[in-house]
Parts: C-alpha cells; structure tokens; sequence
C-alpha cells in the first residue's frame, strides 16, 4: 500500500536485565565448578599422609579462598610438609585458581606420574560446559 508505514518497537529490558546478571551468573558457574574440581582432585589424590590431598584449594580472589584452611589441614596430615603459595586468579569476575599448597604435590602432578590435578579438571568439562551455556539463558 502506498504511503503505509510501519513501526516496529523492540523491548530491549529483557535483554539489559540478561547483561546484568551475567557477572554474577558467570562468577557462580565458575565458583561451582571450580569447588567440583578441587573435590574430585582429592578423590584422585595420592594418599600417604594425606596432606597433598588436604592441601587442594580453590582461590576466588577477593579474600575467597580455602587456601588458609587446606595449609593448617595438611601441615597438622605432616608437619614436614613443605607448604608453596598460595597462586592469585587474574583480576576478573569469573577466574579461579584451584591449586595444591605442598612441595610435593607439585611433584606428584608433573614428575611422578601420579597427576590429579588434570583428571580432575577433564572430569568436570563436560558439567563446566553444561553450566556455562546457562549463564546466557534468561533469568
């Protein structure tokens, strides 16, 4: 039809309300599978003292993190354990560092052939995967 016109409005508040959340969504499935890996990282652990497998952490940054109870945890599991520090995650929303506070456990991933820090984090791929594709969902 001649000299018709259209209008066309999109509601974009949907949209922006997905963009908020999605820091603190983002942060969530991160803490989550971060905790996953840390747990099935103990469960593949080489136990002797038990203090490799006690001083798994994860580190959120910001003050989140279990490294201080996993130190006190494998040195009362063997007081002469050799304790390393603690790694930062990068300066994002959405990074962590799941890591082993003894010497040894160093070792163990990468010259001993007993690793579990790797399985671990195979382990848990396919979950990790699963609950990203949910950060972009609709709230």
């Amino acid at each position: 039809m001649p000299g018709a016109q259209v209008t066309v409005r999109v509601d974009k508040r949907p949209l922006r309300a997905l963009v908020r959340a999605m820091p603190n969504r983002t942060r969530l499935v991160v803490r989550r599978n971060a905790f996953a890996m840390a747990d099935r990282a103990k469960s593949f652990a080489h136990v002797i003292t038990g203090s490799m497998r006690d001083s798994v952490y994860v580190n959120m940054g910001g003050g989140d993190s279990t490294y201080t109870q996993a130190v006190s945890t494998a040195a009362a599991d063997n007081p002469r354990a050799r304790i390393v520090g603690e790694i930062q995650p990068e300066k994002t929303r959405a990074s962590a560092v799941v890591g082993v506070a003894v010497e040894h456990g160093i070792y163990e991933e990468f010259r001993a052939g007993h690793r579990f820090l790797l399985p671990a984090a195979e382990a848990i791929n396919p979950a990790f995967i699963r609950d990203a594709q949910t950060i972009i969902a609709p709230p």
